[in-house]
C-alpha cells in the first residue's frame, strides 16, 4: 500500500493478508529511499530488523546457489556475531575456512586451533602452543627492558637470549652439561 497524505506520497509498505486480516507490516520503502525490512522507521539506506518473537534467524545473509545445494556464504545473526563460511557464527566475527589479511592487524589475542601463518609475525607479549610451532627463517628475541628473551618447551627454558650478543642453550641455572655461547 502507498502512505501519504493528497498528492504527497511519503511511503511505500509492503503488508500480507490472511482474508479480511491485513497482517503487520513486513517491509516500507520510504520517500527519502531507505528500505526497511521489520521496521517502519528505516535508518539507513538498509535498515533490517528482528521481528519480535523472532529467535536465531539471519537478518542478512548472502547464499550460493546451484542445481544442488545453496551454500551460505555471509550471514549476519540476530546478536550482531558475522560469519563467513559458517550459518552460526559464535563470535562476533567467525571465519570457517581460510584468510588473508593484508597490511596490518592488530590483534589483542590469539587462540589459534590450527595453522597461523605470517610473513612478519611481532609478538610483543608471551607465546604459547599445545601443538608444533615451525619457524621458516627468523626467530628474533626481542629485549624486553630486562636484556632477556626466552623460548620454553614444556615449561623447562631451552633458549635464552642475556643481551650483548649472548645466548644459553639449555636452563638458566648455569649447570654442568649446558652449553652457553657468548
Amino acid at each position: 500500500s502507498m502512505v501519504g497524505t493528497g498528492d504527497t506520497l511519503s511511503a511505500v509498505t509492503f503488508q500480507l493478508r490472511n482474508g479480511l486480516n491485513i497482517m503487520p507490516e513486513l517491509m516500507r520503502l520510504t520517500s527519502r529511499g531507505r528500505l526497511g525490512i521489520g521496521t517502519t522507521t528505516p535508518f539507513a539506506k538498509l535498515s533490517i530488523h528482528q521481528l519480535s518473537g523472532e529467535n536465531n534467524v539471519a537478518l542478512f545473509a548472502i547464499a550460493s546457489s546451484t542445481n544442488a545445494a545453496t551454500s551460505t556464504l555471509f550471514v549476519v545473526n540476530a546478536i550482531g556475531n558475522v560469519g563467513v563460511g559458517t550459518t552460526s557464527p559464535s563470535q562476533t566475527l567467525s571465519v570457517h575456512g581460510n584468510s588473508l589479511t593484508s597490511g596490518t592487524s592488530t590483534v589483542g589475542g590469539l587462540f589459534a586451533t590450527g595453522t597461523v601463518m605470517a610473513t612478519n609475525l611481532s609478538l610483543t607479549g608471551n607465546a604459547a602452543t599445545t601443538g608444533s610451532a615451525f619457524i621458516g627463517k627468523n626467530l628474533e628475541l626481542p629485549d624486553t627492558g630486562t636484556g632477556v628473551g626466552q623460548i620454553k618447551m614444556g615449561g623447562n627454558r631451552w633458549i635464552d637470549s642475556f643481551g650483548a650478543g649472548n645466548l644459553m642453550l639449555g636452563t638458566n641455572d648455569g649447570a654442568a652439561g649446558n652449553l652457553t655461547l657468548t
